[in-house]
């Protein structure tokens, strides 16, 4: 882990900034169809790790760190994904309104103290008007479940005619 910048000063390992991927099968995390857990705590002298979410038997796991780039790259694929969504549903409606829900571990935290997420979102949709805050968990709809997440943005666009996505 040390060649990948995992550590701190101190030479401790930097859980905060990792996540565990989870899946039934290794299949499903390569093509991207997983579900993430925070990692709270770890005891290298065991090798062991506690995650904010239980496990299933035989689930394949994988770790994956925060990163500025691959959340800003997410966050337009999202954002435009959303827009042709909400364009092909309501024919060409642009969006009016949009909720943004963010958790507090991206915003300043994750970019050296510039909410560049928010910045993104005004720079793809100007002149959105956007609602929303900060929060210590975001809940989403996933594969037709709700997720609680972490470390998410979570955005909704809202059309004229009251259609949303």
């Amino acid at each position: 882990m040390q060649e990948r910048g995992f550590l701190d000063a101190m030479g401790e390992i930097l859980y905060h900034q990792m996540m565990a991927v989870y899946s039934s099968r290794a299949l499903n995390i390569e093509h991207g169809n997983y579900h993430l857990a925070s990692i709270i705590a770890g005891d290298e002298s065991i090798g062991a790790v506690t995650l904010a979410k239980p496990l299933q038997m035989g689930d394949w796991v994988s770790s994956a760190v925060r990163d500025m780039d691959a959340a800003q790259i997410d966050l337009v694929k999202t954002a435009g994904t959303l827009r042709r969504q909400l364009d092909t549903q309501t024919n060409n409606n642009v969006p009016q309104f949009g909720p943004l829900f963010l958790c507090l571990g991206r915003g300043l935290y994750l970019y050296n103290g510039v909410d560049q997420d928010l910045a993104l979102l005004k720079s793809l949709i100007p002149n959105l008007p956007l609602i929303g805050f900060y929060g210590n968990g975001e809940i989403a709809p996933i594969r037709g479940k709700n997720e609680l997440l972490q470390y998410s943005a979570v955005l909704g666009l809202f059309g004229k005619n009251n259609e949303s996505i």
